[in-house]
Parts: structure tokens; sequence; C-alpha cells
């Protein structure tokens, strides 16, 4: 079962790694954007992931429920972190100018408008 738990995340690791090479070759050979290879990158990501899981279901369903219960929920959360740091390592790398812009100006339109929203609740009149 230990080289079961190894196998698994070697190619849990192994998607993270072949969606960041993609969109960091794609990037620098192709004028495809940014959205454009994020996306096919994370669609890369789902597949190798749910074939993961799906050898995971052979494998594990044989032994033990709680072991295939436990390697699902891993398998889950390790996704999440991996795509999150996926899309985050690139977004930074190769739009760092825009996010940056783009976060202040979202910030200055949330400071604006919630403080229009709220003289405008503290105008109503109390019944």
């Amino acid at each position: 079962m230990t080289l079961a738990y190894i196998l698994y995340f070697v190619s849990l690791g192994a998607a993270f790694f072949v969606s960041y090479i993609y969109v960091t070759y794609s990037m620098k050979t192709t004028n495809i954007s940014l959205i454009t290879n994020l996306f096919v990158a994370s669609m890369m990501h789902v597949a190798i992931y749910s074939f993961a899981i799906f050898v995971w279901f052979l494998q594990a369903l044989q032994l033990n429920e709680v072991q295939f219960s436990s390697g699902l929920e891993l398998a889950f959360w390790l996704f999440v972190v991996s795509e999150i740091a996926l899309l985050t390592t690139m977004i930074y790398k190769y739009r760092k100018e825009e996010v940056i812009t783009g976060t202040r100006t979202i910030l200055q339109f949330i400071k604006r408008n919630s403080t229009k929203a709220y003289n405008g609740i503290k105008n109503i009149p109390k019944t």
C-alpha cells in the first residue's frame, strides 16, 4: 500500500509540472493569451488527476473503503492547492503589473461603492 501512495503522490505532482511546463512553453513560443493557456493547462491538470483517481479507485477500493475515501479526500485537496499554486505562479510570472493595477482598481471600486452604500443605508428613514 505504501507503493500505491508513493505512485499516487508522484502522479499528482507530475500533473502540476506538466501543466506548468505547458504554460511556460506555450507562452514563449505562441501568441496565445495567458487565460487560454491557463484554461488548457487546467484541463490537462483535471485529466491527469482524473486518471490518477481512477487508478486509485481500482486499486484502493479492493483493499479498504477507508483508504479509498481518504485517498479521494487527499486528491481533492492536493488538486485545489496545486491548481491555486499553478494559477498564482503563472499570473505572477506573466501578468504581474496587470494584476497589481487590477487589484488596485478593484480595491478603489470597493472603497468608493461601499462608502456610497453605507451612506445610503445610513440615510434610510427608520420606521
